[in-house]
């Protein structure tokens, strides 16, 4: 198990939870869930920032929500 922030660049992963419950309800509306497939297009070059796709929208996330959000590859 790692968490978003742990993934390259193009390495698509299944969502397995959201640490934070504060941040359930809001990621659940982008698309972000447990069963989700994700795949991380970008990072910034500092790492602060992650855009990611789901399978409804295109997000990007501070890297403190980012490392909330427990992945498995897919």
């Amino acid at each position: 198990m790692m968490n978003l922030c742990e993934l390259s660049c193009g390495q698509r992963a299944r969502v397995l939870s959201v640490r934070a419950e504060t941040l359930i309800g809001r990621l659940s509306a982008l698309g972000v869930y447990p069963g989700a497939r994700l795949t991380l297009l970008k990072r910034s070059p500092l790492g602060h920032t992650y855009l990611i796709a789901s399978e409804a929208s295109r997000v990007a996330l501070a890297r403190e929500i980012a490392r909330e959000i427990e992945v498995c590859s897919a």
